[in-house]
């Protein structure tokens, strides 16, 4: 079929080209290119516009045909139910409870020190409408979009922009046919050698270039990466210089010179990748011994210990890294040993592992932003301070403190940002002064304020997402990685 073919299948009045391309029988990438060339001879008029389509994905398929996390709370909960309990019996997550409660589906009760969900309704939600709608159509008509959204983020639906083109004959395309020439509809596309050496007397076709087009994605840095680029910068901006360290790490560096014991939780295959090969790694003999007098009976700082046994085998077990702090002590030693002058203030950006379940705030890799600074005169404030003003230039001014216990860090806190999206705080990190058994060993006698802060709760909260997920990862969405700006407003 050629132009004037198509031309003479068109009509005054607008019409799908989808179903043109159904009439004429032509593949719609085929119909859209001679719609383009009639388009731009003026023989025809095109409006185009834009529809919302969304696709289930696999777990959006499964809701739709059982139920949404949130209605099989509501279904199996009789009347009053402790929290705890109730998410353990029914197996669900507490973010059924969160929707449960946006539908006004259920309440909380404090009764005794115990939070109860009490159920008071049970009525059909916007989302399990919508659902049961996309079963048979997928387009978001107006009025959808806001619950559309909260699908998508729940990642129970993909959502996607199409471009739908409504076509007519025009007054020029309707003087064309009458003359029925079909020489005048002959426009040329390019120019050719031939052309050139014979010479051309005929017209070129008119280029529209506002047409739609197909997008072109050009490689661009991850959302992420350029996190931790603009971390990078404040932190240097702060007078910080950058360490390295190796992924590979020995139990030694890892926990035994941080005051850990050899039988403490985190070094469980649980919670720790152990290697099979290489399966030992050097430690330094020296230190070793003084690391084994501290853990045995508190060697000279006063300190009772904290195990009753230690061996060299054990702290020689390889590691992948579960924090970079082992990079920090690397970096100590250097300081101890005075191969770095004091004052001085290190970070890092690097990823590390541990063998967490994944779920909507936790992977088994992910990366931690660590940092330390030997001074004189250092205390709790000085490290409050480091924190309020590094996160205050990321864009997140809402921090909190919180005390914890560390093995390793005496005072030491939790540091918490406020997710607007969630209105919730998350913890965004963990710090603390080190104790004198972990560096009295390496000679140094000034206070040491370190962290280790999260590179991906942080960007839950600056780029507002409420899963992890979908920031990185295999089941990452691409169109937003794609779509997402080269630096995030709240950065810029």
């Amino acid at each position: 079929m050629d132009k004037l073919d198509l031309l003479k299948n068109l009509s005054a009045e607008f019409k799908r080209s989808d179903e043109i391309a159904k009439q004429v029988s032509l593949p719609i990438s085929t119909l859209a290119s001679l719609i383009s060339q009639l388009e731009g001879e003026e023989l025809i008029e095109v409006k185009r516009e834009k529809k919302l389509i969304a696709q289930l994905t696999q777990e959006g398929a499964e809701a739709a045909v059982s139920e949404l996390p949130e209605r099989k709370l509501i279904s199996q909960l009789s009347s009053e139910e402790e929290i705890g309990s109730l998410l353990q019996r029914l197996k669900l997550e507490p973010v059924a409870l969160q929707w449960a409660k946006k539908n006004n589906w259920v309440m909380l009760l404090n009764a005794g020190g115990k939070t109860l969900v009490k159920k008071i309704a049970s009525s059909e939600s916007e989302q399990e409408k919508l659902l049961e709608k996309l079963k048979r159509d997928s387009e978001i008509k107006s009025g959808e979009e806001k619950v559309a959204k909260e699908l998508r983020d729940r990642r129970l639906v993909k959502l996607l922009e199409q471009t739908l083109l409504f076509v007519k004959v025009s007054k020029k395309g309707v003087v064309a046919l009458k003359a029925e020439t079909q020489d005048k509809l002959e426009l040329v596309n390019q120019v050719t050698a031939q052309m050139v050496k014979q010479g051309f007397s005929g017209s070129f076709r008119e280029y529209d270039v506002g047409a739609e087009v197909n997008p072109v994605y050009a490689g661009k840095r991850h959302p992420l990466q350029l996190l931790a680029d603009e971390m990078r910068e404040v932190l240097v901006g702060m007078g910080f210089e950058e360490m390295n360290g190796p992924l590979v790490e020995s139990s030694f560096w890892n926990f035994d010179v941080m005051f850990m014991p050899q039988n403490h939780p985190n070094r469980d295959l649980m919670d720790t990748f152990f290697l099979k090969k290489p399966n030992r790694a050097n430690v330094p003999e020296k230190l070793a011994s003084i690391v084994k007098e501290v853990q045995l009976n508190g060697w000279k700082t006063g300190s009772k210990g904290c195990a009753n046994a230690w061996s060299v085998e054990e702290a020689q077990k390889t590691i992948l890294r579960t924090h970079t702090t082992a990079t920090t002590f690397r970096y100590l030693e250097k300081i101890g040993k005075k191969e770095i002058k004091t004052p001085c203030k290190f970070f890092s950006i690097n990823k590390v592992f541990r063998n967490e379940a994944i779920d909507r705030t936790h992977l088994p890799e992910f990366h931690q932003i660590e940092g330390f600074v030997v001074a004189d005169n250092l205390n709790l404030r000085s490290l409050m301070g480091v924190f309020t003003d590094f996160y205050k230039q990321l864009g997140i001014s809402k921090i909190r403190f919180k005390p914890v216990f560390n093995p390793y860090t005496e005072p030491s806190m939790e540091i918490f940002g406020y997710h607007n999206s969630l209105s919730k705080w998350v913890e965004i990190g963990n710090s603390g002064i080190f104790r004198p058994e972990t560096t009295a060993p390496l000679g140094i006698k000034q206070n040491v304020i370190a962290w280790g802060l999260a590179l991906e709760r942080a960007a839950m909260i600056l780029f507002e997402v409420d899963d992890i997920r979908k920031v990185v990862g295999a089941s990452t969405d691409l169109q937003w990685i794609r779509d997402f700006p080269e630096l995030p407003e709240v950065l810029r």
